[in-house]
């Protein structure tokens, strides 16, 4: 009995860590020509995070290999693909015997009330042999946006990396990985890339108190 205990509580603890490994962690295959630098880049991390759970690529990154990528905090673009339709020019059809406005709408693939409105008479009489109308025609085009999930921020006196980090939410190592040509430090009026992010989650700093890293012995403040 205390074996199948034991053995249900291992599976239990197994499973629950990998439901929080898939929601804390991504995987990607390595291709040919790639880089960390630039994997780390497409994911919103550094490339410090993925050698973290990935010290093998420190030697050698093979094509094909799996890394495990950690989530960023940073949302990914999202690009959106929809098809509309542009105007072309008319098309004239003659009504034959027993042809309606549905069976037109569904030959020349265009909404009654399109054909409606480029002929207002079929708002009032119904169609009959011999009569003239306009059909529209339309072509097809695909649209691709790109939703933007950063923005420009121009940066504060007595700002650093940690304070603007803070501000919007995520670490500095994901900051920097926002902004991989930013530089060690940050002067007032640079503008680098920040999460974009409702006006009600961006944390406001209290300047009554001061904030402060400690790194190698000295205290510098952020």
């Amino acid at each position: 009995m205390k074996n199948l205990i034991y053995i249900f509580s291992f599976v239990l603890l197994f499973s629950c860590a990998t439901t929080i490994q898939a929601q804390n962690y991504k995987t990607h295959k390595v291709r040919s020509g790639e880089t960390i630098e630039g994997i780390a880049k497409q994911y919103h991390v550094t490339p410090y995070d993925i050698y973290a759970l990935n010290p093998d690529a420190k030697k050698e990154l093979k094509n094909n290999a799996v890394l495990i990528i950690p989530n960023s905090k940073i949302a990914t673009p999202q690009t959106t693909t929809t098809t509309v339709k542009e105007f072309v020019n008319f098309k004239e059809h003659k009504v034959k015997r027993k042809e309606t406005l549905y069976s037109l709408s569904k030959k020349y693939n265009v909404a009654q009330d399109e054909i409606k409105k480029h002929n207002p008479s079929l708002y009032s009489e119904n169609l009959r042999k011999g009569d003239r109308i306009k059909i529209p025609v339309y072509k097809t085009k695909t649209v691709v946006e790109t939703v933007k999930t950063t923005k420009d921020y121009t940066v504060l006196a007595k700002e650093g990396k940690w304070r603007i980090a803070y501000k919007f939410g995520i670490t500095v190592n994901e900051l920097e990985a926002l902004n991989p040509n930013m530089g060690a430090t940050l002067d007032v009026g640079q503008v680098i890339q920040v999460p974009i992010l409702e006006t009600a989650e961006v944390k406001e700093i209290d300047e009554r108190y001061s904030y402060y890293l400690y790194c190698q012995k000295k205290v510098f403040t952020v």
